[in-house]
């Protein structure tokens, strides 16, 4: 096993981590997109560059590894599959976590959009998009890992109120979710069974339910029927 350290939201360390596996390896036959980071707030608050960096590291590092990579498992011609790490963020909304819920629900139609392709094609990859609710990583610690270039300490919203209740209500969620060791395998279960929609919470079901049932009916969004935020 090897690690390349590399910033997913640049395209040049993408290129640079691809170009390292093969050199290892030879071939590509999984990709696993699991970066991202959790920033929390309203719309009105959330500086810009916050935005630049969620969507950067949420989906377009999704979109730098499958760019390069799919025409590595093309020419390879063997089975291949990509899972694209997204969230029940990505098939639900909630309040106060708008940049979240946005990069999320991009990242699940990038993935439907590119196993349209794929199909097409006739191209042998399989495409899945994991979406997980609360469990136990380092989520939480998102800002412990900020990139300079989405950095810039001298503006009042990081400290304010709003921003240190905001990293809490993160906190609070991450550390209170289920154990990590309990849903590898259902992820690599999901692999084997070329499963798109990877969810490990039942939980989730009904409000999934409710959410397509209220678009068909035309319904937006009740504050009083749901309000959970995701992780």
């Amino acid at each position: 096993m090897i690690c390349i350290p590399a910033e997913v939201t640049k395209f040049e360390d993408a290129e640079y981590a691809v170009a390292q596996t093969v050199e290892a390896y030879g071939q590509i036959d999984l990709l696993m997109n699991n970066a991202g980071v959790a920033l929390f707030g309203y719309v009105w608050d959330v500086p810009v560059r916050d935005w630049e960096w969620i969507i950067h590291a949420n989906l377009m590092s999704h979109v730098y590894f499958m760019k390069l990579v799919i025409p590595i498992m093309l020419k390879q011609k063997t089975h291949c599959h990509i899972v694209n790490t997204v969230s029940v963020a990505g098939v639900l909304t909630s309040g106060g976590a708008s940049s979240y819920h946005a990069t999320k629900h991009a990242a699940i139609a990038l993935s439907e959009c590119v196993s349209y392709d794929l199909q097409a094609i006739g191209a042998d990859i399989c495409v899945s998009v994991y979406c997980p609710g609360f469990v136990q990583t380092d989520l939480h610690h998102s800002e412990r890992h900020r990139p300079a270039q989405y950095t810039d300490e001298s503006d009042p919203y990081y400290t304010s109120p709003s921003y240190y209740t905001n990293l809490k209500a993160v906190e609070q969620l991450i550390t209170t979710g289920i154990p990590i060791d309990s849903v590898g395998m259902r992820v690599f279960t999901a692999i084997e069974d070329e499963d798109f929609y990877i969810l490990t919470d039942p939980i989730y079901t009904t409000l999934i339910g409710k959410r397509v049932t209220d678009m068909l009916g035309g319904k937006g969004p009740d504050l009083k029927s749901t309000q959970m935020p995701f992780s």
